[in-house]
């Protein structure tokens, strides 16, 4: 028995030493992009000053994300080439915003469903190449918050309505596309893509039987993981989707380094979401931090996903939970329903492993 653990020890060491370790903190300052990170922060401070003022700010985040989502799926060039991506993203973000809104207070059966069918075809979006399939996990990311922000204001008894929500996302996507137009127009169109590091790549790819069977095994833990709060009516349990999300590794070729990077940011990120949302009263200091930490995961994308990943995942769990009433036990809760949903993640990323391994073995030429 201690000879075998001494094996697997060895075996980890071989496979994640100290050097890879390093690699999940690691900072790419070359690829830092300060121009989205501003540009971001920019329209959503000026839809939060529109809401606020108006009182209302129950569809900031509706905004935020619509903003940002539909921005990070900007594959940049010519207008004309954007166009299309543009709007599918808006669209598509628009139709997911109208069931989770709807969704979120139906029965738990009907949201295992639907949330099973948006994963999956989430997962086999990359047969349309890296572009369309990073837009659908945004969106998949979306539909999966806006159930999350649903379920949270029907437990806390406020009124709103799916279509208005929905209404507030396009106007955030809107914004966006706005600036895309302002910015083609001053650089021309031959100009260089915005946002080089975004995959512009729409090449038709072959679907493996392992690429596909793992698209059906993440839709499976996302299910699973909306089942289990929504089944049971667990008051804050909407962390636990949000965490096998963020978690989860994205395809079967996705390097065991970065799924790493997404597992340690989410921990990152729900511990700051938990401390802040416990420590601090005040709504507009929380939806100001929540805006901050957007804009720079707009920012940091590709400098360090861990980070990222933290970025982002604080400022969904803030939209989630910012107009529910908080304790330290309902932090607690958060914290552990947290872990429940990394653990849902980690399994996967293991069975991903265990089907990456049989792929190689099965084909001769190296994953893209």
């Amino acid at each position: 028995m201690e000879s075998t653990i001494r094996l697997e020890l060895f075996n980890f060491n071989k496979y994640f030493n100290m050097h890879q370790l390093a690699q999940i903190f690691k900072l790419d300052y070359n690829k830092q992009n300060a121009s989205l990170g501003l540009i971001v922060l920019e329209l959503i401070l000026a839809a939060f000053v529109v809401l606020y003022t108006k009182h209302d700010t129950i569809y900031i985040f509706s905004v935020i994300f619509g903003t940002l989502f539909v921005g990070l799926s900007d594959p940049g060039g010519a207008f004309r080439s954007r166009s299309g991506p543009l709007a599918v993203a808006g669209i598509g973000g628009a139709i997911l915003t109208v069931l989770g809104y709807n969704l979120a207070s139906s029965g738990w059966g009907w949201i295992t469903i639907v949330v099973f069918v948006v994963t999956l075809l989430s997962g086999l979006t990359l047969k349309f190449g890296a572009h369309w399939f990073a837009t659908s996990l945004l969106l998949n990311a979306w539909f999966i918050i806006a159930l999350g922000i649903g379920s949270s204001f029907d437990q806390s008894h406020i009124s709103t309505h799916a279509w208005e929500q929905t209404l507030a996302w396009l106007c955030g996507g809107s914004l966006w596309v706005l600036v895309a137009v302002f910015l083609w127009v001053v650089h021309g169109q031959t100009a260089k893509p915005l946002f080089a590091e975004i995959p512009s790549d729409s090449k038709e790819r072959k679907l493996t039987k392992p690429m596909i069977a793992f698209a059906v095994i993440r839709a499976i833990a996302m299910a699973i993981a909306v089942a289990i709060p929504f089944g049971l009516n667990l008051s804050h349990g909407y962390w636990i989707p949000i965490a096998t999300m963020l978690s989860m590794k994205a395809n079967l070729t996705q390097a065991t380094i970065f799924s790493f990077q997404r597992i340690t940011g989410t921990i990152i990120g729900t511990a700051l979401a938990a401390a802040l949302l416990w420590g601090v009263n005040s709504k507009l200091e929380l939806i100001t931090a929540a805006l901050i930490l957007l804009a720079n995961g707009g920012a940091i994308r590709f400098v360090n996903y861990a980070w990222y990943t933290a970025a982002t995942a604080a400022g969904a769990l803030f939209a989630i939970d910012l107009f529910t009433p908080t304790s330290h036990t309902a932090e607690w809760q958060r914290v552990g329903y947290t872990f429940i949903g990394l653990g849902i993640g980690v399994l996967v990323m293991f069975i991903a492993i265990t089907l990456g391994k049989r792929k190689a073995k099965s084909s001769p030429q190296p994953a893209t």
